[in-house]
């Protein structure tokens, strides 16, 4: 299921099937891949958060949004408010 949407200046195609989530980011001419691996969905799913706020999280810290972003149950907590 791929969904569109803009947050600020950023185009946000999103994509989840039940493995991952995937955000690709593009601004200007350049695009980022954010990925939510199986593990992290499944502690956002239990807490009620959506992968959204994840991205969106990064999105606000410019200097989080890298050419590709792995999030795992590992290191879900850094990309959390």
């Amino acid at each position: 299921m791929t969904q569109r949407h803009y947050y600020g200046n950023y185009e946000v195609v999103e994509d989840r099937d039940s493995q991952k989530y995937v955000a690709t980011v593009k601004i200007h001419n350049t695009e980022k891949k954010i990925i939510v691996q199986n593990d992290a969905l499944q502690v956002l799913d239990q807490n009620d958060v959506l992968p959204e706020t994840v991205v969106h999280n990064i999105i606000k810290t410019p200097d989080m949004l890298k050419e590709q972003v792995i999030v795992s149950g590992a290191n879900l907590d850094q990309y959390l408010d």
